[in-house]
Parts: C-alpha cells; structure tokens; sequence
C-alpha cells in the first residue's frame, strides 16, 4: 500500500496596528483574509502600515519530503508622514514537528528591510523581526522562505506532521515623558538625547547631573537612575521602559 505523507504549511497574512496613546492605552485592528488562492494581491491597511502579499496569502506545501521548501514574498510600507518601527512575528503557530531541528526559515529583503539568516522555526509565537525602523513613505519588501531540512540521517520521525501559522505585523506610536526629579530641593528635568548604558557602577560627573562616561547602571533587567548617592538609587524594570535606549521614558526620584 502506497503511504503518503502529508505536510501542510500556511501561512495566512494578519496585521495588528498598534498606538499606544498614552502610557498603556491600545487600539488593536486585525484583518485577515484565508482561502482565496486566486487573489494576486492581498492588501491589509490601517492607520500608516500596510502589509501586501504579492501572489495570495496563503503558502502551502503537500506532500513534503526532506529538501523541500516554500517561499513567500510580501511588502510593508510605511504610509504616514512620520518614521515609525514595526515587528514581523509567528502569531497562532502550530508546530508538530518532532524533531524541530528539521524546520528552518530564512527572511530576506533587497530594499531596506532587515535580513535573518537561517533560523529554527519556533514552536511557539515568537518575532522573525523586532522593532525594525522604516522611514515614512518607504516600502520593505520580503521574502520568507521556510524549509525542511534535508540531513544525513533517518527523518521518518517528521512524516506526517504538520506546521501552521499566521504571520502578523505589529506597528507601535511610543509613549514619551521626560524625567523630572527632585534632589536636595533642586528640580531637575532629564534632555532627550539622554541615553541608557549598561553599566553597574555609574554616576552623573556633577551637581548639575551633566552626564558622565557612565550615566546610569544597569543590574539583570532592572535599569537604576545614577543621580542618587549612596544607597539612594530606585530601580526600575526594563519593560516599564518601553525597550527605548532613551533616557526621558524614566520616571521618579531617588528613593529615601
């Protein structure tokens, strides 16, 4: 009896515009478009992003053996009047693979957007591309390509598996305040171009926190204000920062 083994990839285009209107306030949008294998092209937009399949939006590959793989080109573009960032990730993924060595993917792009080289496919929702820059009016146009590894070894544990997924794009405004912050009765307000460093030991070169070599420390996730002396200094997490390098999104004084 003939025996066929199945594998069915699919990818099916979502995107998710995200602004961020103040601290932690959201407005999602999603669209998705499935089963049309004759649409040419698939447009999704929203807001200043848009995400373009060329040739549908599905990718699908039956009957899959080692060496065989699918590519799948799209655009992103920016159609605001401002520079923006964006994350392209696996959302939804289903991943049945045994051994999930077998299962690679690769994203490159010719015009501006960001190349990974080849990479073990997830098992769980995780970013192909984080918080990559794309200035206003310009287009990144990619090709992601999945592929089952062909190795030099038995693979029959992969047959008749199957890999699902969506692929999402996620586009975010940041929330930004500057510090202020209170020492010995002096008010003080932090300069934008005030950066983050990663460093233990740091500490503002004055009385007037001018910043130094070392402005401010950092210990596992948690970033702390190198204006405060002795024990003074108030830690803050990584996350409640917004992931920015940029100073003016700290906030508070130096604990007692």
């Amino acid at each position: 009896m003939k025996d066929k083994k199945v594998l069915i990839l699919s990818i099916v285009g979502v995107l998710m515009l995200v602004s961020i209107a103040i601290a932690t306030s959201y407005a999602y949008f999603t669209a998705t478009v499935s089963g049309n294998k004759d649409t040419n092209n698939v447009v999704i937009t929203n807001g200043v992003m848009s995400l373009e399949y060329k040739d549908g939006d599905e990718i699908t590959l039956n009957n899959a053996i080692p060496g065989n793989s699918v590519t799948k080109t799209f655009t992103v573009k920016n159609t605001g009047n401002v520079a923006t960032n964006y994350t392209i990730y696996f959302s939804e993924l289903s991943n049945k693979f045994v051994d999930k060595t077998d299962l690679v993917y690769t994203l490159t792009s010719s015009d501006g957007g960001k190349n990974v080289v080849q990479t073990q496919v997830p098992d769980s929702n995780a970013a192909m591309v984080s918080n990559y820059a794309i200035e206003a009016g310009k287009t990144h146009t990619y090709n992601l390509t999945i592929t089952f590894l062909n190795k030099d070894e038995n693979q029959d544990d992969n047959q008749g598996v199957s890999f699902s997924t969506k692929v999402t794009i996620n586009e975010t405004k940041e929330y930004k305040e500057l510090i202020s912050f209170t020492v010995n009765g002096n008010a003080y307000s932090a300069e934008e171009n005030m950066t983050w460093y990663d460093f233990i030991n740091s500490d503002y070169n004055d009385g007037n926190f001018t910043l130094g070599t070392n402005p401010v420390g950092k210990i596992g996730n948690v970033f702390y204000k190198g204006h405060c002396e002795g024990n003074g200094r108030e830690g803050y997490s990584y996350d409640s920062i917004i992931q920015s390098e940029k100073a003016y999104y700290f906030k508070g004084g130096c604990a007692s």
